[in-house]
């Protein structure tokens, strides 16, 4: 979807239109849900895009990031902690990157545990991660330039009290 094409609709819009299905619902409301919306779709068309075209979903290029900060690796239940996936869904991940051409990581039993597994980014996927890096910092620089310091900590700390847990009602 082009995010530079979509028109949102006005408030005036929204709030007839509201009144129209018989909700109670403060038109910035859905403004807001509208605009955050168009907002997930810049972020993934200048930001996630550029991974997905070096072949990396956000998840792999996350599951690739934890490894290299941890050489020693990490278990799979951490990892899948760590991504924002099920232990299972991480399974999957981690059973493609190794079957790959060049796989991105190795898993090893330790041999104090003969059932736990420890994954390790490989030498290929640290030249990967260290080739792409530097640009995906310099996109997500970017994004945001047009806030000053203030106006993006205070974005970023208002979407994390969006994002945490829902009110009890």
């Amino acid at each position: 979807m082009n995010y530079r094409i979509r028109k949102l609709p006005s408030l005036e819009t929204i709030e007839k239109n509201v009144k129209k299905a018989g909700v109670r619902l403060a038109p910035e409301a859905a403004s807001l849900t509208l605009s955050l919306l168009n907002c997930a779709s810049r972020v993934q068309e200048e930001i996630i895009g550029p991974l997905e075209r070096e072949g990396l979903s956000e998840g792999k290029f996350l599951l690739l990031m934890a490894l290299r900060e941890q050489p020693a690796g990490l278990g799979v239940r951490e990892l899948a902690l760590r991504v924002g996936v099920t232990p299972p869904t991480m399974s999957i991940m981690l059973r493609r990157m190794r079957q790959a051409e060049k796989p991105l990581v190795r898993m090893e039993r330790p041999a104090d545990d003969a059932r736990a597994r420890r994954v390790q980014i490989t030498p290929e996927g640290i030249e990967l991660i260290g080739r792409i890096f530097p640009g995906h910092l310099k996109r997500v620089a970017a994004f945001s330039e047009r806030l000053t310091g203030q106006e993006r900590s205070e974005l970023a700390r208002l979407l994390l009290k969006l994002s945490g847990p829902a009110p009890e009602e």
